[in-house]
């Protein structure tokens, strides 16, 4: 692979990784909030209505965080952790 290839895939995992943290927080009330929507009632209601805002918002934290580790500290380890948070 040569290197122009190497940082071509690189930088579109960046982005990937950045627009989803944001496209996550725009969409807090929206498409986001409906793939929570499988959580049990328990955890939407009352004293725990505050539960799937910090749901998105840690999810979109960690995009976000990877995102930037990809970008300024590409190691296998960034790649790894890539990795294990798709799976999530």
């Amino acid at each position: 692979m040569t290197p122009a290839t190497h940082a071509l895939l690189r930088w579109s995992l960046v982005f990937v990784w950045l627009a989803t943290a944001v496209v996550s927080v725009v969409e807090l009330n929206g498409q986001s909030r409906e793939l929570l929507a499988g959580l049990p009632s328990g955890w939407t209601t009352g004293n725990a209505a505050w539960l799937p805002t910090a749901i998105i918002l840690a999810g979109a934290a960690a995009d976000a965080v990877l995102g930037l580790w990809l970008a300024l500290r590409p190691s296998r380890s960034a790649y790894l952790g890539a990795l294990v948070l798709m799976g999530r």
